[in-house]
């Protein structure tokens, strides 16, 4: 079965449908579409979703027929072409020197300190421990969430920087938040995130 160049436009929204150019009723008109660049063909070419009331339907080969417009064959060639796939690439990991570099000073972590007011210190040590809360030198106090997949592998982690007595993220004068990956300059890592406390 051949693809077509051309389709009408998939539904995304209220602003993907327009005043058909027959019977002029807002957002009952479909467009045509390039399948692959995604531009109309012309604002009157498609069809109006009121097929009792009005029944407005203009192909683009009736537009081109009626414009005289010479249908360029490679259009119907790269519609059916079929576009190789792009291999995806393998996961990545974080070196476990690199968490285990983390764990440590704890009393300089903004992000710790607020739960030991919460909790108190020991509450705070386990939860430490459970969920391999780290900091990072990057912005003092700074808190690395380390992402640890079910089998232990470190697919990356989240610093953030937290106010110590309202333990909200800090977002001024930026939003203080990165990835170890990014501040390792891992430039071809490839993250495929996992969930937190995963492990």
């Amino acid at each position: 079965m051949k693809n077509h160049p051309f389709i009408l436009e998939p539904y995304k929204g209220m602003n993907s449908r327009h005043r058909c150019p027959q019977c002029n009723k807002e957002r009952t008109f479909t467009r045509y579409i390039d399948s692959l660049t995604g531009e109309q063909v012309h604002p009157n070419v498609g069809r109006c979703n009121r097929e009792n009331n009005c029944g407005y339907h203009y192909t683009p080969k009736q537009y081109f027929t009626d414009n005289n417009i010479e249908q360029d064959p490679v259009l119907y060639e790269r519609a059916n072409h079929q576009v190789k796939s792009i291999p995806e690439k393998s996961t990545s990991y974080i070196a476990s020197k690199i968490l285990k570099s983390s764990l440590q000073k704890h009393e300089d972590n903004y992000f710790v300190q607020y739960l030991v007011s919460l909790f108190g210190t020991e509450i705070t040590c386990d939860l430490i421990a459970k969920y391999f809360i780290g900091i990072s030198r990057h912005w003092e106090g700074a808190t690395v969430f380390w992402q640890i997949d079910s089998s232990g592998r470190i697919r990356s982690g989240k610093v953030m920087l937290y106010n110590p007595v309202t333990g909200k993220r800090v977002k001024e004068p930026f939003s203080h938040i990165t990835w170890v990956h990014k501040l390792l300059k891992q430039d071809e890592f490839a993250l495929k995130q996992c969930f937190y406390g995963e492990h």
